[in-house]
């Protein structure tokens, strides 16, 4: 995996101080297409972040359980224009240590989200805008975060 270091300032100290910020590049199958050609083609895209809280990303829980993104807005905190609504999230970093979970329900990502401290590293399944995926009908207030 390749890894680019970036710096940005963090808005709202004073001084502004410089953090360094790590950012995984694209990760992709065995074939190289544009995100429009894969969603046609069936093959699998991820995008692999590694981001300060707190995140510009709210979720909410799919009809099989998972954690969807619902909104990406960068004027919420740090997140990545790659990132989509709709896109899955599949790996989530544990609450503190190095350690990396499978994601498997919407609450177990929640809590590693909200105890992590430090950086929150998550691998996103790309859905390219779909949303089909999300139970709107049953979605409250608590879920989309």
């Amino acid at each position: 995996m390749m890894l680019k270091q970036q710096q940005r300032l963090v808005a709202g100290s004073t001084p502004a101080r410089p953090v360094s910020v790590q950012r995984a590049v694209l990760v992709r199958g065995a074939q190289t297409k544009v995100a429009g050609a894969a969603a046609a083609t069936g093959t699998e895209e991820f995008v692999e972040v590694d981001l300060p809280k707190p995140l510009g990303l709210k979720f909410a829980r799919g009809a099989d359980g998972g954690a969807y993104v619902t909104t990406n807005d960068p004027q919420l905190g740090n997140t990545d224009p790659r990132i989509q609504p709709g896109d899955k999230i599949v790996k989530i970093s544990a609450s503190f240590g190095t350690d990396v979970w499978d994601a498997q329900n919407y609450g177990q990502i929640m809590y590693a989200i909200r105890t992590r401290s430090g950086t929150v590293y998550m691998k996103i399944k790309r859905n390219f805008g779909d949303m089909s995926a999300l139970q709107e009908e049953d979605m409250d207030a608590a879920q989309r975060q």
